[in-house]
């Protein structure tokens, strides 16, 4: 992504990442939900990327894509369709290596069943561990890191971002 890292490591990563995310329009709408729910649910808007790990060692973050299911506006769900791979013309399709998947909840809800089924996809496609310059990153631990505005849940491939209401 243009104007974002590369970075030395993947904490570094994740706190760039996260106001980048909530800046997006729409990625909060918390303050909506109590005095105009329909609005909010109308306007609220999530978005994914990956973070992943470069032959050059280091971290850096895919496109955002705000990409919704076909059925969201059927079913009244908010979704963002992560693409399986990034496509980062500098390196061979195999030479990536997929850390975090990144997106927001709106409404700051906590991880949904897709997400959960996400998780498991994405853990079937990708490594669990990674060999990094740092050490060895497990997708399969448990990180929760807080920041003034932000906290991020880390669960298996997946990067929950709840912005302040």
């Amino acid at each position: 992504m243009k104007n974002f890292g590369p970075f030395d490591s993947y904490a570094d990563a994740l706190k760039a990442a996260c106001p980048r995310i909530l800046s997006k329009p729409n990625a909060t709408v918390g303050h909506l939900k109590d005095s105009n729910p329909e609005l909010a649910h109308r306007v609220a808007t999530e978005y994914c990327a990956w973070l992943y790990y470069t032959p050059e060692h280091k971290y850096e973050m895919s496109m955002l894509t705000d990409r919704s299911a076909p059925g969201d506006l059927v079913t009244g769900t908010k979704t963002c369709l992560l693409p399986t791979f990034v496509n980062d013309a500098r390196y061979a399709p195999g030479d990536l290596k997929y850390i975090f998947a990144l997106h927001n909840h709106p409404f700051g809800m906590p991880l949904s069943t897709m997400d959960r089924l996400l998780i498991e996809e994405m853990a079937s496609i990708h490594d669990w561990e990674l060999k990094t310059k740092n050490g060895t990153v497990s997708s399969g631990s448990s990180m929760t890191e807080h920041t003034e505005s932000t906290s991020h849940k880390r669960t298996p491939a997946r990067i929950h971002i709840e912005g302040a209401s």
